[in-house]
């Protein structure tokens, strides 16, 4: 049996990379997935997991930037002990361990750079920033694979040398449970967002124009925005309900039973939106809703070949309305199947085994 060992540094939210875990046990492979925290290590453990079960949990305390070396030291540490035959690195920073344990040991592994997004002034520092990008040349370099989650991540890398055969695009996907594609019928004046209530998720804004057609609005997430979005629905009368600190099994029900449209209105507040795979736009249309969504994200351009949503470029009331009342309803649940199907994690990731 083939042996995975995976190292990231978490805020404690499941992330992409526990997908690839679970797809990798899926497949008989064991996995070992070491976790350091991110930003305040006061908060978090450093944890190792075998195949999904904890067995060592390593509390840190918050001692600057002597943290990262100790980091280091917990991933060569452990990958001393295990033998391994493929090596994944959820940032720059996680992959370089894997990378530099590879070439002084001469041992053999496959090492899997799996970042997916890209942020450009990741840091808004210039000091930080080029340090960043120095070591994404490297990790690019050095990697067996990497892995992109749009087009527009991938020719990033590529003008950073990453080599075309060594590039995966792999958009981010959803886990293959409880789908059922029962057939809705849409109210297409009732709304849900899901995600952080910030400028560059762009609810707040897409409210302030288009409240008149927005009857009902369940918003599940948190945000600096959170207040200004309630006093607007309040204000507006659109009948507006909030939902926190729900676990994901909830949503995904909450979700499979929504009769409406999901909202995905990206705004260039932050340039990471340009190069952003989003994931809520897989699971609205994989549970029969249909996305609504600007033209900021790639997939908006599937979204609409597909006929599962409509894109718009600037916030016009009139014309959204519009092709809100032209959207083709008839049958979607079909159509929705056919988008799970190619974006379940099991297909997106059969090319890495």
């Amino acid at each position: 049996m083939k042996t995975v060992f995976l190292a990231s540094h978490t805020t404690g939210k499941r992330g992409g990379l526990e997908s690839l875990e679970s797809f990798y046990r899926g497949n008989n492979y064991n996995t070992y997935k070491l976790l350091n925290p991110l930003d305040d290590y006061s908060k978090l453990p450093t944890t190792l997991d075998l195949n999904g079960e904890t067995i060592l949990s390593i509390p840190r305390k918050n001692i600057g930037i002597l943290n990262l070396f100790i980091d280091l030291f917990y991933v060569l540490r452990n990958l001393k002990r295990k033998k391994i035959d493929i090596y994944v690195g959820a940032s720059n920073f996680d992959m370089f361990p894997g990378i530099i344990f590879k070439k002084l040991t001469r041992k053999e592994y496959k090492t899997l750079y799996f970042p997916r997004d890209y942020s450009e002034d990741r840091f808004g520092n210039k000091i930080l920033d080029w340090i960043y990008i120095r070591l994404e040349k490297f990790v690019l370099k050095n990697s067996n694979i990497t892995v992109s989650n749009t087009f527009r991540s991938e020719n990033k890398r590529l003008e950073l040398g990453l080599k075309k055969e060594n590039s995966a695009m792999i958009r981010n996907g959803i886990n293959s449970t409880n789908y059922h594609f029962n057939e809705k019928v849409i109210d297409k004046g009732k709304f849900i967002f899901i995600g952080s209530l910030t400028k560059e998720h762009g609810l707040l804004f897409f409210l302030k124009i288009c409240k008149q057609f927005v009857n009902e609005l369940i918003v599940i997430g948190l945000g600096p925005e959170c207040d200004e979005v309630k006093e607007l629905c309040e204000k507006e009368n659109i009948k507006c309900t909030f939902i926190y600190n729900k676990p994901y099994d909830y949503v995904k029900e909450f979700l499979a039973n929504f009769d409406g449209l999901g909202l995905a209105p990206y705004t260039l507040d932050e340039k990471w939106t340009h190069y952003c795979s989003p994931l809520k736009v897989v699971e609205y249309i994989s549970f029969g809703i249909p996305v609504i969504m600007s033209d900021v994200p790639e997939i908006c351009e599937e979204v609409v070949s597909r006929n599962v949503g409509i894109k718009y470029h600037s916030l016009d009331a009139v014309k959204i309305k519009q092709s809100i009342d032209l959207l083709d309803i008839k049958d979607f649940n079909q159509r929705a199947k056919s988008f799970y199907h190619d974006y379940k994690n099991e297909s997106l990731f059969s090319i890495l085994l």
